[in-house]
């Protein structure tokens, strides 16, 4: 029984998306596998962005440098 799970950082996908994404995994293990659909279980983990970091600073903090880094006199 294959157990996947996978961790996103927030926010997470829509409902909708999120229901695409099991059913895509669950097809390709059953197709590349041969696992039964029954038996494949996956798991969406959606994980706060100042939970998650890259050379000592959070996810949160990236983005916020990223968008202060992007701004300009001329976005005003």
């Amino acid at each position: 029984m294959p157990i996947v799970n996978i961790k996103l950082s927030a926010p997470m996908p829509e409902d909708e998306v999120c229901e695409e994404i099991i059913a895509d995994l669950t097809k390709y293990f059953e197709d590349k596998l041969g696992k039964k659909k029954e038996r494949v279980v996956i798991m969406l983990e959606e994980i706060k962005q100042t939970h998650i970091g890259f050379g000592g600073k959070s996810v949160r903090q990236i983005n916020n440098n990223e968008l202060v880094n992007s701004y300009t006199l001329d976005d005003r």
